[in-house]
């Protein structure tokens, strides 16, 4: 998907002159990879990252201050020991503050910081696509965000047609965004009740223990990338 971004920037660029970017609301669509400093993700994948798909919007309190609602969503599972298919989704959501400093009519820096919840779901299974034995868990996860990165603003020429709503306006614009930093989400912890068939009808299931069995934690904290085509309006 990196690459999707690369190639449609490159021909933005090709195809734009050089003009600053609009300051009203924005609306960003990319991806969101994190590199885990723990090891207890190995129970779920074979390397220590995750890739999420990521949706942001904000609106500008200042000229170049920016308050942003993220949310991003990543799956990723693995066999452990050819014997169990190990799952776990992630749901997060981050309300941050983005700040841009304009360097030339095309070209800016930022800076973000913010905080995070996120609803994870882990799920164990026989294999992939068993839909019957499953145990499964839930937890909650809270944290925070501190990314740098750049902005290359891409806008075309009609787009001062279709974008301005003045002649004093900014321009309707395009931009490819690259943030790198770090990623802090407290470690989320899951517990399960052991299900087996009910002796009397095997379709149904019957609980065995009545105290919760831990399953363990997932540490998500790490260093992190994140690439996205922004749009300004």
């Amino acid at each position: 998907m990196s690459r999707l971004f690369v190639a449609l920037a490159g021909l933005v660029l090709l195809l734009s002159p050089i003009q600053a970017a609009a300051d009203a609301g924005n609306l960003k669509i990319g991806t969101s990879t994190v590199w885990l400093t723990g090891k207890d993700f190995d129970v779920i994948s074979k390397d220590d990252a995750t890739t999420s798909f990521d949706l942001t919007g904000g609106f500008a309190l200042l000229d170049d201050l920016f308050l942003e609602i993220t949310w991003e969503r990543f799956r990723k599972g693995a066999n452990i020991h050819d014997a169990h298919f190990n799952q776990l989704t992630l749901n997060q959501w981050s309300l941050s503050a983005r700040y841009r400093y304009q360097i030339l009519g095309w070209l800016a820096v930022q800076g973000r910081a913010g905080g995070s919840f996120g609803y994870g779901q882990y799920r164990i299974r026989e294999y992939e696509e068993d839909d019957e034995n499953v145990y499964s868990a839930n937890s909650w996860t809270f944290g925070g965000l501190a990314l740098a990165g750049v902005e290359f603003c891409l806008p075309r020429e009609y787009m001062q047609e279709i974008g301005a709503r003045s002649t004093e306006d900014n321009v309707f614009t395009f931009a490819l965004v690259i943030e790198a930093g770090g990623v802090f989400r407290s470690p989320l912890s899951f517990d399960t009740t052991p299900q087996a068939p009910d002796p009397v009808n095997e379709k149904k299931t019957a609980r065995l223990e009545t105290v919760p069995v831990n399953m363990g934690s997932l540490g998500l904290t790490g260093p992190a990338l994140r690439v996205g085509v922004l749009m300004y309006w």
